[in-house]
């Protein structure tokens, strides 16, 4: 488990506070939690200041989940803006549920890696995802618009590649690309 806490423009203790957030969390599972606290002034920063914190964890067969979360303003959630402890709690919280979804991908950029999916060679294209999202289903409802491209969503089982014993909630997302092709791109 590796990652940065970050701040701009701000006191650079609450880098460390949002460390703090997260390895109460993590060190409950972990012991190998590496969160380096890196502080920018000056024109480095920017014009805005801010912190945040980002988390990478690596399984042993080198698949890596990622959460990067930035602090919220005053206007954004009312009355308090966020508290770098909670922020780097949250961080944590994020990144386990990640890795009990399972998939490849970050749900984020799940629409993403579907439409690259629909619109790539027309033969099968397939990815691990986990559950489908509000915004996955979504996005799959946008390609067919679009494409007519229709996508084969089957709970990844035993013996099927990339499935993993401890998560069942992976899902084989596979379709037919629609073959859409650069133009402009040379041919050799």
């Amino acid at each position: 488990m590796r990652g940065v806490a970050w701040t701009t423009r701000i006191n650079p203790t609450l880098g460390k506070r949002e460390i703090d957030g997260a390895k109460a969390c993590l060190t409950k599972f972990l012991s190998d939690v590496y969160i380096l606290n890196d502080h920018k002034k000056g024109q480095d920063a920017g014009n805005s200041p801010g912190y945040g914190i980002t988390l990478v964890a690596t399984t042993t067969e080198g698949v890596a989940y990622a959460v990067d979360i930035v602090c919220k303003s005053k206007e954004e959630c009312g009355s308090v803006a966020s508290i770098p402890e909670e922020l780097g709690k949250e961080a944590a919280e994020l990144l386990f549920s990640q890795v009990v979804r399972g998939g490849a991908v970050s749900p984020d950029f799940e629409p993403i890696v579907l439409t690259l999916l629909a619109l790539g060679l027309k033969n099968v294209s397939k990815v691990v995802l986990g559950v489908p999202t509000a915004v996955t289903i979504q996005a799959i409802k946008d390609i067919y618009q679009f494409t007519k491209i229709r996508f084969s969503i089957d709970h990844l089982r035993p013996g099927m590649e990339g499935y993993r014993e401890d998560c069942n909630q992976q899902m084989l997302y596979s379709c037919i690309g629609a073959g859409v092709v650069n133009l402009n791109r040379a041919i050799r």
